[in-house]
């Protein structure tokens, strides 16, 4: 017979791995490249720009709150969060700040970093909303399945 530890244990894994599901929805339209080594998925319906460390991503057309997010590559650098997690491309840290609502909804912030050998990929997010949850999953699937050449050093 299971233990309740180890019944929780197996519950919250199952439910971890089917929140983890949804990034393979997301559409991707090709690779963006940078000189730094950092190689993005580009989500469908959304415009890269290259910046010194990596991109600056937002959402195509002409959207009231597009969706906004910079995927950059950090050197020398450690996140100083208290929660880490487990997800199915293997450790992440992050943190999600929501914030008052104006007049065009709530403003949410998402910031994850993930590890990419001796550096990190860091994902930062935000989209206001005035009557529901942002829906973070292009950002966060872009960030998933990014990664860093050789070239990069990391």
């Amino acid at each position: 017979m299971f233990s309740n530890k180890r019944l929780a244990f197996l519950l919250a894994a199952a439910l971890l791995a089917a929140c983890q599901q949804d990034i393979h929805k997301a559409q991707m339209k090709g690779v963006e490249k940078h000189a730094n080594g950092l190689l993005m998925p580009l989500p469908e319906g959304f415009s890269a720009q290259a910046t010194s460390v990596g991109f600056d991503v937002t959402e195509d057309g002409t959207l009231r709150n597009p969706l906004t997010f910079q995927l950059h590559l950090v050197r020398d650098q450690n996140p100083n969060f208290s929660r880490k997690y487990l997800g199915l491309f293997g450790p992440y840290e992050q943190t999600r700040k929501d914030e008052a609502v104006g007049s065009s909804g709530g403003n949410h912030r998402l910031v994850v970093w993930l590890p990419a050998g001796t550096c990190w990929i860091v994902l930062t997010a935000q989209n206001t909303q005035e009557f529901r949850n942002p829906n973070f999953l292009p950002a966060r699937a872009a960030a998933a399945l990014s990664s860093v050449t050789a070239a990069s050093g990391c």
